[in-house]
């Protein structure tokens, strides 16, 4: 084949590709929006945004079925808009040929609820993140109270005594079994944590959130060792503050 016959057949494809595209640039244009498709995941159990307020938010743009054009949706806007809300994380937006918008929404995932001296309830998230409650849903996570003086702050990062409280929490949440036997953090003038369980009549003096792997596992072995053995309500406090050791104090 010549050099003028492949040049030839080049431009012959470039330019039906050109048609092409452009052809389909006219036909989405054409196509109206049909209708709109929350995906809404919820597989952490969590429900803080449901399908109606989804909806009502792309609707509140003025975007109607059977009326505007898929071609004049504004994607990034509305993505940018849905993760103003407190509760979303992440939102992914796209149009499908048959004229369905798609929103599909990651919701974020508290792990703690605070409620600090003043009164104020917030909570924060996987993330390391400050989330206020919601008026639509309650989150059953860890509750963390007593002298707890921080509140939210707008630069988004923790304080010493809340970095402290995330850092235990997630390490709780991150355990099938500590998230399951665990449902309070109590933090002390002095800074020490104490962890309240849902099985058993004790409290364990956790003391400052550091080293909180070797604690935990050091708590694991005594609760393996010790209370499968003496019973679960004989000791009134289990002490971690101790290096290598379980200091227990009986009711």
């Amino acid at each position: 084949m010549s050099k003028w016959m492949n040049i030839a057949l080049w431009s012959f494809a470039t330019l039906a590709l050109i048609v092409l595209v452009g052809f389909s640039d006219v036909q989405q244009n054409k196509v109206l929006l049909k209708d709109v498709e929350p995906i809404i995941f919820t597989e952490e159990g969590n429900f803080f945004v449901n399908k109606q307020e989804v909806e009502a938010l792309v609707y509140g743009f003025g975007y109607g079925n059977e009326q505007t054009a898929l071609s004049k949706i504004d994607i990034y806007n509305l993505e940018t808009e849905l993760e103003k809300n407190p509760s979303i994380k992440n939102a992914d937006v796209y149009a499908s040929i048959n004229g369905v918008l798609h929103v599909k929404v990651q919701q974020r995932k508290p792990i703690v609820r605070i409620a600090n001296t003043s009164g104020k309830q917030f909570y924060i998230d996987s993330d390391g993140q400050i989330m206020p409650l919601s008026n639509s849903f309650s989150a059953r996570v860890l509750v963390a109270n007593g002298a707890v003086n921080a509140s939210q702050n707008s630069e988004g990062v923790l304080s010493e005594e809340l970095a402290g409280i995330f850092e235990l929490s997630t390490a709780i949440v991150e355990h099938p079994f500590w998230n399951a036997q665990f449902t309070q953090i109590y933090r002390l003038p002095n800074g020490d944590l104490e962890l309240i369980p849902k099985v058993g009549k004790h409290t364990i003096l956790f003391g400052k959130p550091i080293d909180i792997d070797s604690k935990l596992k050091k708590l694991m072995v005594f609760y393996k060792e010790g209370l499968d053995k003496t019973g679960w309500n004989n000791y009134g406090t289990i002490n971690l503050k101790f290096k290598d050791q379980v200091v227990c104090t009986k009711r």
